[in-house]
């Protein structure tokens, strides 16, 4: 089954700081995605994640640490990746994702709001929601803040 909700970013600045508030990446699993509300972009450490990259040559939006370190993004590109929508397991594609090497998973709530999606949290979930009421992905609450329900896609 698949389910689109391709996020594209429009207006890419590459001189523009991403500014996250979110746990360090030590605190994570390579395979989580944390939904962040102080991330400005989808950002991945992981590049076994990405379908298709693209290397920056030159200016490589710098990105700014939970920690306060700055560094840079080595690339952009798409992630393929099952999310548990509505009760079961769908295929998504996010785009515009940043790739910075060791970094955490961050799935950012500004960009999906800038999509039209509405996020609602309560009794320890948030849900994702386009406007016209399309359901989208979904995450928990841990001692690591809102965890994505994400996982690789099975190869078969």
């Amino acid at each position: 089954n698949n389910f689109a909700f391709s996020l594209h970013v429009e207006d890419h600045d590459s001189d523009s700081d991403v500014v996250f508030a979110n746990s360090a990446s030590s605190d994570c699993s390579p395979d989580e995605w944390i939904s962040d509300s102080g991330a400005t972009r989808h950002v991945c450490g992981n590049k076994e994640w990405f379908v298709n990259i693209e290397q920056f040559s030159g200016n490589a939006p710098s990105v700014i640490m939970a920690d306060n370190k700055k560094t840079r993004a080595v690339g952009i590109g798409q992630i393929r990746l099952e999310a548990f929508i509505s009760g079961k397991w769908c295929k998504c594609t996010i785009s515009d994702v940043l790739y910075v090497p060791g970094a955490a998973n961050l799935f950012s709530e500004p960009v999906m709001d800038r999509k039209k999606y509405t996020i609602i949290r309560k009794n320890g979930e948030t849900k994702y929601s386009k406007q016209n009421g399309k359901p989208g992905p979904e995450a928990t609450l841990t001692n690591r803040g809102y965890i994505l329900k994400f996982r690789p896609i099975e190869e078969t």
